[in-house]
């Protein structure tokens, strides 16, 4: 399963723009790339973002 961005957001209880920061610096690994150069992110990224988050100041 992949979702997008917004999706991840609302799962993590971030800002989209505090996941794309996140990525920026290297916090979080950045995800793949739809045929639209949308951000999909996988199951991995779901788990690993949710317990990052949760750690990271917002």
């Amino acid at each position: 399963m992949e979702i997008r961005i917004g999706d991840l957001a609302k799962r993590s209880g971030c800002e989209v723009v505090t996941i794309r920061y996140y990525e920026k610096e290297g916090l979080l690994q950045k995800p793949a790339r739809s045929g639209g150069n949308f951000r999909l992110y996988g199951e991995a990224h779901i788990e690993g973002y949710a317990w990052k988050t949760e750690n990271i100041p917002r």
